[in-house]
């Protein structure tokens, strides 16, 4: 594994990298599942009680919540770090542990739509893949979620700047 140094646009384009990969594939999950529902195959699980009556509002309060406390601790954790490169590493770890309860969540929706049949599922996947388009990775949310000083904006900023890390395979 090598080492690729970034600067701050680089940091910031590898995690809307990682953002679009991760709601692509929500999109592309409910469009199969959309789309072969709508061919009516039979689903593979057939629901035998409406268990998505109860499990869908401990999901969608439960992993939403789950994916804010995670984000908070790990972004004070980010914030204590003592140079701008370890709060940015962390602050990505931070992101990961922000999106993935909710894709997860976007997910285990469209499932109950292919399962169900049920429209209002379709929806709620849609609503909440818009709710999670609005946790697009800007550089005026790194700034203040991680409490960055004057002298660190100013590294932001500098082209030359190395203010992150990332592990490749060398190919």
């Amino acid at each position: 594994m090598a080492l690729v140094q970034q600067n701050f646009p680089a940091y910031l384009r590898s995690l809307r990298i990682i953002f679009i990969a991760l709601l692509l594939g929500q999109v592309i999950v409910l469009g199969v599942l959309y789309f072969v529902h709508l061919q009516e195959i039979p689903a593979a699980l057939p629901i035998q009680k409406p268990w998505g009556i109860w499990l869908l509002p401990l999901i969608t309060l439960g992993l939403p919540a789950l994916s804010l406390s995670l984000y908070r601790k790990k972004v004070a954790v980010a914030s204590a770090q003592p140079d701008l490169k370890s709060k940015l590493m962390a602050y990505r770890t931070a992101l990961l542990l922000r999106w993935a309860p909710i894709e997860v969540m976007n997910l285990f929706i469209a499932v109950l739509y292919f399962v169900t049949g049920q429209t209002i599922y379709l929806y709620g996947a849609v609503i909440f893949m818009a709710v999670f388009f609005t946790l697009w990775p800007r550089r005026a949310n790194i700034v203040s979620g991680l409490g960055l000083n004057t002298d660190e904006q100013q590294l932001l900023d500098d082209p030359h700047a190395v203010v992150a890390e990332i592990s490749i395979r060398p190919g």
